[in-house]
This record gives structure tokens, sequence and C-alpha cells, in this order.
């Protein structure tokens, strides 16, 4: 039913536990924290609607540890096993991660929100784009600040984006125009091992049911969920728990309508792309 084991339970409660009960006790509330956390666990696990106002607070308190369980390694032994790792994929040199966004169907924001049409997609259904925010992945990247820590060269490595995201020289695209071998080879290359990135996003919308259905829940309250849901999942990850997720694959906005930004990289970039194909598939 939670899809999670006891101890991971016991140590979810235990972490948002205080958080939980003093919000309680200024509320005059008597249900304990164990049966908040685990009905919020089974509406993660199960979908649905969810009438019950408790699992607000069970969603706050743990989207308040995202800064523990959602970060980007820098340390430089970190970096190294990133690299090995992505490198015995498909070959792909100096890789650290893959980046993409994923729609999370939520419910119509309606009345509530002053611009409710920013939230509905292209294909027509309200949603909220992880990374953060409605709008297409590169305009996102543009404000996020993991691109700000790859800029200031923080971390020394190499990020995989489809063609929707601007070129750089620690963000590489696909070539959308392969003409010789070692185009093709970088090219199959890339595609391989970024697919992590898109069995990732299958497999977390396949362990937390309520992402097939949509998120029925207020927009400021779907947007902690989201956060909440990365955080547990990472924690499954720690303690190992293994729902058997299929490993599906997440394909919701590969359509990659940006192509311009391709035309419009500089040479330098160009020039950079060029490099890294002659140095390592040659």
């Amino acid at each position: 039913m939670y899809r999670i084991n006891k101890e991971t339970a016991r140590f979810l409660i235990n972490l948002v536990r205080r958080d939980i009960e003093t919000n309680n006790s200024k509320r005059g509330l008597s249900i304990d924290s164990e049966t908040q956390v685990l009905a919020t666990l089974r509406y993660f696990a199960k979908g649905g609607y969810q009438n019950d106002i408790n699992y607000k607070k069970v969603v706050r308190a743990v989207a308040r540890h995202r800064h523990e369980y959602i970060k980007f390694p820098v340390d430089q032994e970190s970096i190294r096993t990133l690299k090995r790792d992505f490198f015995n994929i498909a070959a792909c040199p100096s890789i650290v991660g893959a980046i993409d966004g994923t729609h999370i169907k939520i419910k119509n924001p309606g009345k509530r929100d002053l611009y409710p049409l920013t939230y509905q997609n292209r294909k027509g259904f309200f949603s909220l784009n992880v990374q953060r925010g409605s709008v297409h992945d590169s305009r996102i990247w543009h404000k996020c600040e993991l691109k700000n820590k790859f800029g200031r060269k923080d971390i020394n490595g190499i990020l995989l984006g489809d063609s929707g995201y601007p070129l750089s020289r620690y963000l590489l695209t696909p070539l959308l125009n392969p003409q010789t071998l070692p185009e093709e080879r970088c090219n199959q290359s890339h595609i391989q091992t970024r697919n992590v990135i898109e069995q990732f996003f299958g497999i977390w919308k396949n362990k937390f049911r309520c992402f097939l259905n949509g998120i029925h829940i207020d927009l400021n309250v779907a947007k902690n969920a989201i956060v909440a849901l990365a955080v547990i999942h990472n924690i499954y990850m720690e303690h190992r728990v293994n729902n058997n997720d299929s490993n599906e694959e997440d394909n919701d906005d590969n359509d990659s309508i940006c192509n311009q930004n391709q035309i419009e990289e500089n040479c330098q970039r160009n020039a950079f792309c060029q490099i890294y194909i002659n140095r390592h598939f040659q």
C-alpha cells in the first residue's frame, strides 16, 4: 500500500515529527504524526484525490529538507565517480550529469491564480515542469542555480541535454545533422548516456502513482509536494527501498521545439563541440 518498508517509514516519521507536532499543538489537532505521514505516503503511492488537510503539513515538513537530499555533488571524489559511472554507460567522457524537464500534471489552478493559462502546456493539460515552473526546459535552465555553478567552474565536468538546450562548454547537446563518423559516434554515445534521465523520470512517476493521474491539490501545495516527492525518492534510494518499479521511460517533453537555439549558437560554442568530438570520438 505504501510502497515502503517499516524502517524507512519510521525514518521519515522521525524526520518530520517535530515540525508536524509543533504545528498540531498550535492548531489544537489530535492526529498523531505517524498517522499523518502514513496517510500522505499512501496518497503519494496510490494517487487519487486527497481531501484531508493534514497532508499539507507533512508535505511542507518533508520539503523543508530539500537542501539535505536534493543537491549536486561538488567534491572532487564524487565528481570523479560520476565521470567514471557515466563513461561506463557508452564511453562519453567528462560527463557528470544529464539534464531535462518533465511535466507533472496538476489540476486547473482556476481563479486562485491570476494567470492559470500560464500553467497549460503545449499538449493541452495543466502542469508544472520539473525543473521549476511550467515553461520550456531551456528557459528554466537560464534561471537555474546549477547553471551558475557550472558557469563559475565550481563543478568540473559536462552535462548532457537534448537539443532544446543551448550548447555551451559545460552543456553538450546532440548534433542535429551529423556529417562525419566521429560526429555520429558522439551522437550515439550522447543518446545512450543521456537516457538515464528519461529512465529516472519513468521510475519516479511509477514509484509515486499520484503523478500518473495528476496531483489534485492546490497549486502551492502541489509545488511543495513535487519537492517532497524528490526528497522521499532520494531517501528511498539511501535506504535501498526497492519497489520493482517499471523502467518505462518518460518522454513527455522531448519534441525539442527550440532548434533555433542551435542556429543561434556562436562560433565559440561550435568550436568547443568540434574539439570535444575530435578529441574523444576520432
